[in-house]
């Protein structure tokens, strides 16, 4: 599944920046993006996420599920008990 893959790319983006507080290499440039395909930050970034669609309400939608989603392997990452 392209969510699932997608997500542990940015795990290992946080474990590469969090590693004994020090950054020992760049981090990777996550784009968010919608509407067009041919947009300028989903070209300079390393790992994008563009939602085919013209409508923001469903692009901020999908957006906000995946950043959902990435926060709550974090915290399961970390051990975080809510």
């Amino acid at each position: 599944m392209v969510l699932g893959k997608l997500m542990k790319k940015l795990l290992k983006t946080t474990e590469n920046l969090t590693e004994n507080n020090r950054i020992f290499m760049r981090p990777e440039v996550i784009s968010l993006t919608g509407f067009e395909d041919d947009n300028t930050a989903r070209e300079m970034a390393d790992v994008s996420v563009y939602v085919p669609s013209h409508k923001y309400g469903i692009v901020e939608s999908i957006h906000n599920l995946i950043l959902q989603e990435a926060v709550d392997l974090i915290m399961e990452r970390d051990g975080v008990k809510l």
